[in-house]
């Protein structure tokens, strides 16, 4: 599985790549340095003696200062031969992996059995399943953010599904194995082809931050305009989700006011081109050291914008924003057109030093039996970006 990956579980990462960071902060300027693949890192994902053999999803969750969480969405649980799945292999429709800095390899998690797998969260509805999105860990406690899907056959191929609602389930002790999990849901009710919870999460003060898709606003191409919704920590603790409140705008005297409001009545649409998948992290400074470093906290939020194959960050010093334009991090390099990009995100666990993001992408093929001819396509590539001052 190559090198084991040393673990570096604060989040040592920095700003961004080739545009200026103004604000509170003295303007200065960050450049890409290099982006490269990872392929310690990638390989993680493609064991060959074990029986997930692919996924897409992959957000990591750090769950104590030694070990993190990975989720992912549909996972294909058979084995692989000459780079091609065996034909009795199944697919469920999430898994989960623990990370430690005392392991080289992932422990990929499933319920049931080899044979007769099963997702690890299902909802009582027949005909549904779950998607994880992003999520927290609190006081030793898992909160993940669950989309409940219902296949569609009406929709094109490979997007045959719809998405219903939004859940949160409290894991209690998800360091034990996942038949010892002690669990409990929670349903937010939300119409999620209107508004879906969870793209990305971050802990604030005594609130818990999270970043919501609202289709509703969609325009053209972007039909994930980003909003943002908190919840107080306590009240997520106790699963009390109608204490969710919105972020949102109003027009006074010719002037745009913001507040916080229990209704997602004109939310502020912080940008337009964001994706269902994404994620937030606090950035340190390029030079911690240097004289205009300053203290000040800010954030980035790396993504995928729609139908492309551009992996953007943006940065904020206020979660609220203002986010500044997008900046390109890479291209991804996949030629083949039937193969596409999607659900980019970092995993700042991982970074080992100062201006480091750490980020994996997905990939899936428009052909189902693609999967099976070609085992490689449908796992998790994790590439390293190494973020610099500019001119």
């Amino acid at each position: 599985m190559g090198a084991i990956l040393v673990l570096c579980f604060g989040l040592c990462c920095a700003p961004r790549a080739s545009a200026q960071i103004v604000g509170d902060a003295p303007t200065r300027l960050l450049s890409v340095e290099y982006s490269k693949p990872d392929q310690t890192l990638s390989k993680k994902f493609f064991p060959t003696q074990n029986a997930w053999s692919g996924a897409d999803g992959a957000y990591s969750i750090r769950l104590n200062d030694d070990t993190a969480i990975w989720t992912f969405g549909d996972t294909f649980i058979g084995k692989v031969e000459n780079n091609k799945r065996s034909a009795d292999t199944k697919m469920v429709n999430n898994t989960a992996a623990i990370q430690s800095s005392q392991s080289p390899d992932l422990r990929f998690l499933w319920s049931g059995t080899t044979e007769k797998p099963l997702s690890l969260w299902r909802p009582k509805e027949p005909d549904t399943y779950y998607w994880p999105g992003d999520g927290i860990a609190i006081d030793g406690k898992l909160f993940l953010f669950l989309h409940k899907i219902k296949t569609d056959k009406t929709r094109p191929e490979p997007f045959q599904f719809r998405t219903l609602t939004d859940t949160i389930v409290r894991i209690d002790n998800p360091l034990d194995k996942p038949d010892e999990w002690r669990m409990k849901y929670s349903e937010l009710g939300n119409d999620a082809e209107k508004l879906q919870f969870g793209t990305a999460t971050i802990g604030d003060g005594n609130y818990i931050m999270v970043f919501c898709s609202y289709p509703t606003k969609r325009e053209g191409l972007n039909s994930h305009p980003v909003i943002l919704a908190r919840i107080p920590k306590g009240s997520l603790q106790a699963l009390k989700v109608s204490d969710f409140e919105y972020y949102c705008s109003k027009t006074v005297n010719n002037e745009e006011q913001f507040f916080w409001s229990k209704q997602p009545k004109n939310p502020k649409i912080l940008f337009s081109d964001g994706a269902p998948e994404m994620s937030v992290t606090t950035l340190s400074s390029i030079d911690p050291g240097g004289k205009d470093s300053g203290n000040q906290k800010r954030y980035a939020m790396v993504y995928m914008p729609p139908l492309t194959q551009e992996i953007a960050l943006r940065h904020a010093s206020k979660l609220t924003g203002p986010w500044s334009e997008k900046l390109k991090l890479y291209d991804c390099p996949e030629k083949d057109s039937e193969i596409f990009q999607y659900s980019a995100k970092t995993h700042q666990e991982l970074a080992k030093r100062p201006g480091e993001l750490v980020i994996t992408y997905c990939r899936n093929a428009k052909n189902f039996q693609t999967h099976f001819d070609n085992a490689s396509v449908y796992y998790p590539q994790a590439i390293r970006v190494q973020l610099k001052r500019g001119d």
